[in-house]
């Protein structure tokens, strides 16, 4: 019926080319002389077996994957003969049909374009009767290898090739039993035939579509769909055992998404579409999972943007009071553009500002004289104004047309010498200081006296106008609202309101308004903090906290206190006044070192395929983007390095990076531990002690002092 050309037996790695005349027929010589395939069959037994010559490990291993190859062909032939299709086997190989598990991936569409259109119909009918049970596979393929083996009518038109085949059958059908071990099958949970025919959900198959593109503004409901499919690329119905799942953070936070399932549609019956809402701006991680195996690609990172800014959630940053500027002196604002989620929203242009003069009229020259820079780092618009003269002036900020919700406050423009008069009243060395005013009210205005400190604000009268009667008292804090009224006559001074919405509000006047205003707006800064400050305040509060450590450890073991924190060796050295080198880069910034640092100390800069670097450092913003170029020094961008200032430029780039980019926030920090231990005391550390808390000697010697001064104090 059929021939196994020596050709075709070569071409499957049985017997290699150039042993197909030597060795590999002398291996046969005796088998070739069998007279029936029965009697072939007895090739497999232990005696024919120890008749064979020896053969590397390699050729064995390759005898009996070819003899597999044969048999699953022979199985193939024998079933396409069952049905009268033999002649098209030689098309099938043509298509990589090489065995009857290959039957299962051909796709109909396929075979009709390769089979003849008569066959066609046979073909698709044989194909539907193949079982779909592990068993009844296993059945049929030992139905067809018997009558491959028992069919005598054939005997004549086997060759040597078939005659290995049988002889190493035990060995294929031992191979196909351990196919079938769920120890040896990576996907155990499936059958035989779904796992060689690759009908089964395969999570690494799978595809996920973006309903969007990058960069994605927040605010919209954000929806993707996943397409399920199976090993062999047939899609797959997803359903709910299919333990599809999906998870969607942003940081530490989950966010909540709603999914479903399949569709009306049978041709969207393999798809899942996920809805979420984001109101964050940020790095999303989304997670799709099936089974606990990762979606292909996954997990997936989304970024999404803040919207365009919106006037009523973009703020000034300033204290909730007046704005006090110096006459003459530039004075600088900052508005921080928010989106209507609360997102840093991107800078545009559309900010705007409004000056009235002490008149209640528009300014035009001012309101233009005022200039916008856009910091793009710190993500907010710096306004400049610079008042000529002295007085109240009203400003209101706009972006396109819209008042922000906080964007108008009154501006106290002082003299020079009310400016330092303010100064000294709020510097507390005087305690409080002293300003004379009229209480208005439906009786007649009486003459009162005005005090204000760090912590409050009293009002005073005198009965007989020498025994003194507290009117009034107001705590020095956000709730307490100092209001100028506007000015109904020529003179100095003018009306305020005082109103704490607990005590009924009170009506003043007083030539020293713009002062008193002033010296409020002033401590009321220092207590809570202004815009420029209160990101600081926190460093402040921390400085104080390690001060208190160090003060407590100072004085004993039973109240010995350690701060539960790694401060960076630059930071530390700082705090003790030494200054910061580019060897701090190690333990600070690894990352830096490894790639930048180490790279310039240990590469040859004057060589011609060096990299090209210049006494500048590149700044880039939360999302990776240049925002600028900084020079090191004076003209640092042309400045190239040269192993010659290799080290110059390491401490200029330490310099900058470690202390002038930080120099706000490590003062306060000073600010605050200076209050508790005066900064001389800390000489007598070094950075290590203060990090790895081998200090108790120092220890031992600050707790001397301590007490030294102490004594000093008490006994005056």
């Amino acid at each position: 019926m059929w021939q196994f050309e020596d050709s075709e037996i070569c071409s499957i790695g049985m017997i290699h080319p150039s042993h197909s005349r030597n060795s590999g027929l002398s291996l046969l010589s005796g088998v070739s002389q069998f007279s029936g395939i029965s009697t072939l069959s007895g090739c497999g037994s232990p005696d024919a077996l120890e008749r064979l010559p020896e053969l590397p490990a390699s050729e064995e291993r390759r005898l009996r994957r070819a003899a597999l190859i044969l048999q699953q062909r022979l199985v193939l032939r024998q079933w396409l003969a069952t049905h009268r299709l033999q002649h098209a086997y030689s098309k099938l190989l043509g298509l990589d049909v090489s065995s009857l598990e290959d039957v299962y991936w051909l796709e109909d569409s396929t075979a009709r374009h390769v089979l003849d259109p008569k066959d066609f119909g046979t073909w698709s009918a044989a194909r539907q009767s193949l079982p779909t049970g592990k068993e009844a596979l296993q059945t049929l393929k030992a139905d067809l290898w018997s009558a491959v083996v028992k069919n005598s009518k054939h005997q004549d038109a086997w060759t040597w090739g078939g005659m290995l085949v049988v002889s190493v059958s035990v060995c294929g059908l031992v191979t196909l039993a351990a196919m079938t071990q769920p120890s040896l099958a990576p996907e155990a949970k499936h059958s035989l035939l779904q796992y060689v025919t690759g009908k089964y959900l395969h999570p690494p198959s799978c595809k996920i579509e973006w309903g969007w593109e990058e960069p994605q503004p927040v605010g919209e409901t954000m929806c993707f769909t996943v397409f399920c499919y199976q090993r062999n690329g047939q899609p797959y119905p997803i359903c709910d055992t299919d333990e599809l799942n999906v998870i969607i953070s942003h940081g530490a936070r989950k966010i909540s998404a709603v999914m479903e399932l399949g569709s009306g549609d049978p041709a969207l019956a393999h798809t899942a579409r996920v809805k979420f809402t984001v109101r964050t701006a940020g790095l999303y991680l989304i997670s799709v999972t099936i089974g606990g195996a990762q979606a292909g690609g996954g997990p997936f990172r989304r970024w999404f943007v803040a919207g365009r800014p919106m006037a009523r959630r973009s703020r000034v940053g300033r204290a909730p009071a007046a704005l006090v500027c110096t006459a003459g002196r530039p004075r600088a604002l900052h508005v921080h553009p928010r989106d209507q989620f609360d997102n840093p929203a991107p800078l545009a242009a559309g900010f705007s500002i409004e000056i009235r003069g002490p008149g209640g009229e528009v300014d035009e020259k001012l309101s233009a004289a005022a200039s916008f820079q856009y910091d793009a780092v710190n993500q907010r618009v710096a306004v400049e104004m610079c008042f000529p003269e002295a007085g109240v002036y009203r400003a209101a900020v706009s972006y396109d047309g819209a008042l922000l919700h906080n964007g108008e406050f009154d501006c106290i423009v002082l003299t020079a010498s009310e400016a330092a008069s303010v100064q000294r009243a709020v510097s507390g060395r005087r305690g409080a200081a002293a300003f004379e005013a009229r209480l208005l009210g439906a009786a007649k205005p009486r003459r009162v006296l005005l005090l204000l400190s760090a912590k409050q604000l009293l009002l005073k009268d005198y009965v007989l106008k020498f025994i003194p009667k507290r009117v009034a008292t107001f705590r020095l804090c956000p709730s307490t609202k100092l209001t100028l009224l506007p000015r109904t006559g020529s003179g100095p001074g003018g009306e305020f309101s005082l109103d704490d919405g607990a005590q009924p509000a009170l009506r003043l006047s007083s030539p020293q308004r713009d002062l008193i205003a002033a010296a409020f707006t002033q401590l009321l800064v220092a207590n809570c903090g202004g815009e420029d400050s209160f990101k600081l305040k926190h460093f402040e509060l921390a400085g104080k906290l390690v001060g208190k450590c160090l003060y407590e450890s100072a004085l004993g073991g039973s109240y010995r206190q350690l701060v539960r924190a790694r401060l960076t060796r630059s930071f530390l050295a700082q705090i003790i006044g030494l200054r910061v080198h580019y060897k701090y880069f190690e333990q600070d910034d690894p990352e830096l070192y490894l790639s930048k640092i180490k790279y310039v100390l240990e590469t040859d800069l004057d060589a011609e395929d060096a990299l090209e670097l210049t006494f500048s450092d590149d700044v880039y913003d939360s999302s990776g983007r240049l925002v600028e170029t900084r020079d090191l020094v004076p003209n640092g961008s042309a400045i190239r390095v040269s192993n010659a200032t290799k080290l110059a430029y390491l401490e200029a780039l330490a310099s900058w990076r470690l202390a002038a980019r930080v120099r706000a926030e490590v003062a306060a920090f000073l600010r605050g531990l200076a209050l508790l231990v005066p900064a001389h005391l800390l000489a007598i550390f070094d950075e290590n002690e203060l990090e790895t808390k081998r200090a108790d000697g120092a220890f031992e010697q600050l707790r001397q002092i301590f007490r030294c001064a102490l004594a000093a104090v008490a006994h005056g």
